[in-house]
């Protein structure tokens, strides 16, 4: 709608106009950092465009091999990006010129059964939100204080400030501006634990309740800590045991966050390590399914879902 009166977002009439060359692949609503915002949700389109599409100063096309190299480079690839790849069409055959796994296992994966019995064990323990959120004057946090320079914990709990930044981006649909950036004191951690069966790679996910999520609860990858949840050194009980399998480091969105990252991986645990309520082993078939489906995926699952492809 261009309420800030700034120009106009590239391709943007592809997704939400009308373009006889466009087919539209996936539209979902996702849900967004729930212990960061209040029930923010983000339209994510997959689109296949069949026509002539050059590429405007600032893009690129990327065949299916290059994106798989730049998926294990760690702040290469943002977590939105991330995202749609999770979201988009994975082939079970492998190739150059497709969106597939490099791994024979999670291909074999993908062909295997969605098991309604494994997905009703997780959505019986899905309750709606019964709790009411009610919106308070800042002055009337506890353990925060207001500053010229922003909002600040007098003791660390949660472990961020929020802080007032000028800002200038020349690409940018407006040039300059200034806002409030969350600023966390140390890095976070998702972990996805992953292990090989004769049918070919599950992972297991957990359900999360956080409390700004549209549905109060969601589909979380097996390890979560926010960035700041452990003060200054990131969380001492983050890292599992087990053999890592891909190891990146990701941003949190940069319109929102000053440098917020966390450790995104993959990796194999020992023996019972994460078997604990509330978490199940699926495969990839039916994590493409759970993906697709509106707000049950969280954003942390979606941006590790999509390191299965470099795997």
């Amino acid at each position: 709608m261009r309420l800030h009166g700034g120009a106009g977002s590239p391709y943007s009439d592809a997704f939400i106009g009308f373009d006889p060359a466009v087919t539209i692949v996936s539209d979902t609503t996702q849900s967004d950092l729930g212990e960061r915002y209040l029930m923010k949700c983000k339209r994510l389109i997959v689109a296949e465009y069949k026509g002539e599409l050059t590429a405007k100063p600032g893009f690129v096309w990327a065949s299916a091999t290059a994106i798989r190299q730049a998926i294990s480079q760690s702040t290469f690839i943002n977590i939105d990006l991330r995202g749609l790849l999770s979201l988009s069409p994975w082939r079970p055959a492998s190739g150059e010129k497709t969106l597939s796994p490099r791994n024979s296992m999670a291909r074999k994966s993908l062909k295997r059964q969605v098991r309604a019995h494994v997905l009703g064990k997780i959505f019986e323990k899905t309750t709606p939100r019964t709790a009411g959120l009610t919106p308070v004057p800042l002055e009337q946090l506890s353990n925060w204080a207001i500053t010229d320079r922003g909002l600040y914990e007098n003791e660390n709990e949660q472990g961020f400030a929020v802080e007032f930044f000028n800002v200038q981006a020349s690409l940018r649909e407006k040039s300059s501006w200034s806002q409030p950036l969350v600023n966390s004191i140390g890095p976070g951690y998702c972990g996805l634990a992953c292990r090989e069966t004769g049918e070919g790679l599950e992972v297991q996910v957990q359900l999360a309740r956080e409390t700004g999520l549209a549905l109060g609860w969601g589909l979380a990858p097996t390890r979560l800590f926010y960035p700041g949840s452990g003060g200054a050194d990131g969380p001492a009980a983050a890292e599992p045991a087990g053999d890592k399998l891909l190891s990146t480091m990701e941003s949190d969105e940069g319109g929102r966050f000053f440098k917020d990252a966390s450790t995104y991986e993959l990796y194999t645990p020992e023996s019972g390590a994460d078997d604990l309520p509330d978490r199940y082993w699926i495969n990839l078939a039916e994590l493409k399914l759970l993906l697709n489906m509106s707000n049950i995926c969280t954003i942390q699952l979606r941006g590790l879902a999509s390191h299965i492809l470099a795997l």
